[in-house]
Formats: structure tokens, sequence, C-alpha cells
């Protein structure tokens, strides 16, 4: 699995972001507490952890490849499966659809 260097330097950019819209609730919601300043305090936190956790099964994915990995972790290997398994169902259709498109070629 290769992530292109944009598509990671934008989700550590994103992250940043997203961590200071946490520390931004933070204050807002030990100054006033209204409703709208938990959101974003919601919103940071859940954004962060969502960041954090994609960037995480990346460098998983990298060091797994490499042969690196010191320690397996059931749910990056749950999510790697799955998105394995897709990945070759979708190869099969489009090899199918192929294989279809040859033999109706030749019956012509």
């Amino acid at each position: 699995m290769s992530v292109a260097k944009t598509v990671k330097w934008s989700a550590f950019v994103a992250s940043v972001v997203t961590l200071s819209w946490f520390f931004a609730g933070w204050r807002q919601v030990n100054e006033s507490g209204q409703l709208a300043d938990w959101g974003v305090l919601l919103g940071g936190t859940l954004s962060t952890a969502l960041l954090l956790f994609v960037q995480g099964y990346w460098i998983y994915c990298e060091e797994k490849e490499r042969g690196r990995l010191t320690k397996r972790v059931v749910v990056y290997e749950k999510i790697k499966a799955h998105l394995d398994s897709k990945a070759e169902a979708k190869a099969n259709a489009s090899r199918g659809a192929a294989i279809d498109i040859q033999d109706r070629g030749v019956k012509e």
C-alpha cells in the first residue's frame, strides 16, 4: 500500500488544524460553556483522533511491507484484510468483464 506524499502531508496539516480546534474548543468551554463551544471541542477531538488513526494505519502498513513490524494491531489487520478483499473482488470483476468482452469478440 502506497500513499502519495501530498496525501500524507495534507492529513498532517489537517491534524494540526483539528488539534487547534480542540484547544480552541477547550478554551471556549472553560470560558462560557455554550453548546456551540462543546461542538467545537467535540468536533476537534473526533477529527484529530480520526486523522491520527488513519495516519497510524498508513505507518503500520508501511512497516509491515518493509518487514519491520514489531507489534501486530488487530484493528489495522482487520481493516487491511477488508480493503484487500474489496480490491481483489474489484480486480476479479474487471478481469471477468475483460474475459466476457473477449468471448463476445470470438463469437462474433
